[in-house]
C-alpha cells in the first residue's frame, strides 16, 4: 500500500507512523511556510482541564494507546523519551471556581488530583499527574525520518489542482507523485485553499500566540520542593526540554484575526506579548518561582484546527473514497491524533473487507454514543435531572450516574430485560439512587410532563434516545416510529432552556429507516430546539446517525 499524507504537523505525523507500521509505503508532504498549530502547541495532556475540569472522552484507553505510541516513535528514531509525566499545579481562579469544583466536579476526578491548600485549610487548587510532548523534537524528528527514507517532500500543493483522484488510486502529477490512498492533514491551512472535497474544513480555527520565556535564578524555588513542573489557570507555563531556564506560556484565543501571512503577518500582535507576559510573571508567582521573567526568547503564533462541533475530522470521502481526512484535533492533538489516526486506517481496512453484515459495520465504526456523551456532559448544570429514554443494556444510564448526581437520574425501557441489565450494571459499579422505570417511553416522558403527572417540564438538562433493538436481545423488539417521535415531543417539553436531547438512530435493522425517516421530519418541523445531525462519514446509507436537540431560549411554536 503506497500513502500520500499532505501536512506534517500533529495530525499528519500520526499517520505516517502509523502507516509505516503498518507496512505502507508513505510519501508525507509538508509545508513549512503554512500556519500550523504545532506552533503554539505545549504538547500538555492532562486528566482534568477546561473552564469546566473536563477530563477528555475514553480519557484512560487514549491515554494509554497515547504512551505506547510516542514510546514507538521514540525507538524508532532512537532518541531520548519524546512523551514523558510531569506534575501540574491548577489553580483555582477565585472563590467561585473553587467552589463549582469542590461542589461538581471533585467527586468524579478525586483519583487524579491532589487538593493543596492555603495554612488555614482553604483549598487553591491541585496538583495533577499530566504528560507533555515534546513537540518540537517530535515533528523535526518525524520530518528527517521520513526524508532520510526518501518519503518527505517539502511542497506547498494547491489541492483542488494538485490532487487527482481514480477509480484504484490517487495522484499529484505536478510532482509525478501516484499512490493507492491519499490523506488530507492540512490543519487550519486546509480552510484557506480550494478544496472540492472537504471545503471549509476546519471551519472554526483559532489562532494563538505563545512565549518562550527566560526566568531568573530557579535554585531557591520552592517548587523544587513541592514537585510541580508546571501551572496551569486561564494559561498554561511549561518547562523547555532541555534548559534549565525557560518556560512556554500560552496560549491567546482568537477566532477573528486567523489569516497569518496575509500582507507578511506572522500573527503575534503586542497586545498578546502583554498578556502572555503578565501571565507568565503571574503562573511563575503561583509555582513558586519567585524570580520572575528575565527575557522574552521568542514570541510566535499558530492557528488551532477548530471545529464548531468541536469534534475530530476523520474520515474517507463518501464518493472518492481513495481520499480521507485527519483534521479538526483543536487543543487535544497530542491526546488525540495517535487514536485518531489507528481508528482511521482500521476504518479503511474494514471498508474492503466483505462479509460483514451492513448493521454490524455501521454500528463498529460508529463513535456517536461517544459524541453524544461528549455534548451532554459540556451541557448539564448543577440541578438538572437527566433521563436515558432507551435504557438498554444502561450504558447510557451508567454515564449520566457517574459523571452526574446519580438520584437525578431516570431511565426507562419498555423491556423487563433492559432494566434488569441496566440495574446490574449500576450494582456493579456500585451506583444507587437512579429511579428505574419499566414502560413504554412515550406513556412515561408523557406522564412526566404532566402536571398531575410529575410535572418535571423544564426541568431536564439532558434526555438520551438510544433507538434500535436491546443489544444480545431479542431483534424483533425494537423501538418504533410512532412512539418514538411521541416520546421525543414529549421530551422536548421536560428540557430546560440551553438543555439538550441526543437520538441516536440505527437504521440498518426492520423498521430502522422508517424511525430514523420520522425522526428527521420531526426535527425539521418542531420549532423548540436548534437541531444538528451527525453522520459517520462512512458513505453507509444505513449507517448511524446522530440527532442532537438543544433548546431556544425562545420558543417560536
Amino acid at each position: 500500500m503506497r500513502t500520500l499524507i499532505v501536512g506534517q504537523g500533529l495530525a499528519g505525523s500520526a499517520l505516517a507512523w502509523a502507516c509505516h507500521w503498518q507496512g505502507d509505503q508513505v510519501c508525507l508532504i509538508g509545508s513549512p511556510g503554512r500556519p500550523a498549530a504545532s506552533q503554539v502547541a505545549a504538547g500538555l495532556v492532562m486528566p482534568v482541564s477546561g473552564q469546566k475540569f473536563t477530563t477528555p472522552d475514553r480519557w484512560q484507553e487514549r491515554l494509554t494507546q497515547a504512551q505506547r505510541f510516542y514510546e514507538r516513535a521514540a525507538q524508532e528514531l532512537k532518541t531520548d523519551r519524546l512523551f514523558s509525566e510531569i506534575k501540574i499545579l491548577r489553580r483555582f481562579q477565585g472563590d467561585a471556581e473553587r467552589r463549582w469544583f469542590l461542589h461538581q466536579r471533585y467527586e468524579s476526578v478525586r483519583d487524579a488530583v491532589q487538593l493543596q491548600y492555603e495554612p488555614d485549610g482553604r483549598e487553591t487548587g491541585f496538583v495533577m499527574s499530566a504528560w507533555k510532548l515534546n513537540v518540537a523534537a517530535y515533528l523535526e524528528q518525524t520530518r528527517q525520518f521520513f526524508q532520510n527514507r526518501g518519503q518527505f517532500l517539502a511542497a506547498d500543493l494547491e489541492i483542488a489542482a494538485d490532487v487527482v483522484p481514480g477509480p484504484d488510486g490517487v495522484s499529484v502529477p505536478r510532482f509525478g507523485l501516484s499512490g493507492d490512498r491519499l490523506y488530507l492533514c492540512l490543519g487550519a491551512s486546509g480552510c484557506v485553499q480550494a478544496n472540492p472535497w472537504y471545503s471549509g474544513v476546519p471551519d472554526h480555527p483559532l489562532r494563538g500566540e505563545v512565549l518562550e520565556v527566560v526566568v531568573n535564578d530557579l535554585r531557591d524555588s520552592s517548587a523544587c520542593v513541592s514537585g510541580w513542573a508546571g501551572v496551569v489557570d486561564q494559561h498554561w507555563l511549561v518547562p523547555v526540554e532541555g534548559t534549565g531556564d525557560r518556560f512556554l506560556v500560552g496560549a491567546t484565543y482568537d477566532r477573528e484575526r486567523v489569516n497569518l501571512g496575509y500582507e507578511g503577518w506572522d500573527g503575534t500582535t503586542e497586545a498578546g506579548l502583554r498578556e502572555l507576559r503578565a501571565s507568565a510573571e503571574r503562573l511563575l508567582l503561583m509555582g513558586g518561582w519567585a524570580g520572575g521573567v528575565q527575557a522574552v526568547a521568542s514570541h510566535r503564533a499558530g492557528v488551532r484546527a477548530g471545529t464548531r462541533r468541536r469534534q475530530v475530522l476523520a474520515e474517507h470521502h463518501r464518493i472518492y473514497k481513495r481520499i480521507g481526512i485527519l483534521n479538526g484535533l483543536g487543543s487535544h492533538g497530542t491526546l488525540a491524533a495517535p487514536a485518531a489516526a489507528v481508528d482511521l486506517l482500521q476504518r479503511f481496512a474494514a471498508d474492503r473487507v466483505t462479509g460483514m453484515s451492513t448493521e454490524q459495520s455501521g454500528r463498529r465504526r460508529s463513535d456517536l454514543t461517544e459524541k453524544a456523551q461528549t455534548i451532554v456532559r459540556r451541557a448539564v448544570k448543577a440541578g438538572d435531572w437527566l433521563l436515558d429514554a432507551t435504557a438498554g443494556n444502561g450504558q447510557d444510564t451508567l454515564f449520566l450516574a457517574k459523571t452526574f448526581a446519580a438520584e437525578r437520574v431516570l431511565a426507562v425501557d419498555v423491556q423487563p430485560a433492559a432494566i434488569e441489565k441496566t440495574a446490574a450494571l449500576l450494582a456493579q459499579h456500585g451506583i444507587t439512587g437512579v429511579g428505574l422505570v419499566r414502560a413504554d417511553h412515550a406513556t412515561e416522558l408523557e406522564r412526566l410532563v404532566r402536571p398531575e403527572g410529575l410535572g418535571r417540564a423544564g426541568q431536564f438538562g439532558a434526555v438520551m434516545f438510544n433507538l434500535g433493538y436491546l443489544p444480545g436481545g431479542n431483534h424483533s423488539l425494537v423501538t418504533r416510529a410512532d412512539t418514538t417521535v411521541r416520546a421525543i415531543s414529549s421530551a422536548r417539553l421536560l428540557l430546560r432552556e440551553g438543555g439538550v436531547m441526543t437520538v441516536l438512530c440505527y437504521r440498518g435493522h426492520a423498521g430502522g429507516m422508517e424511525e430514523y425517516a420520522a425522526v428527521l421530519l420531526d426535527s425539521q418541523q418542531q420549532q423548540q430546539c436548534q437541531v444538528d445531525v451527525i453522520e459517520t462519514g462512512t458513505g453507509n446509507a444505513t449507517a448511524p446517525v446522530l440527532f442532537v436537540y438543544r433548546k431556544r431560549s425562545t420558543v417560536g411554536g
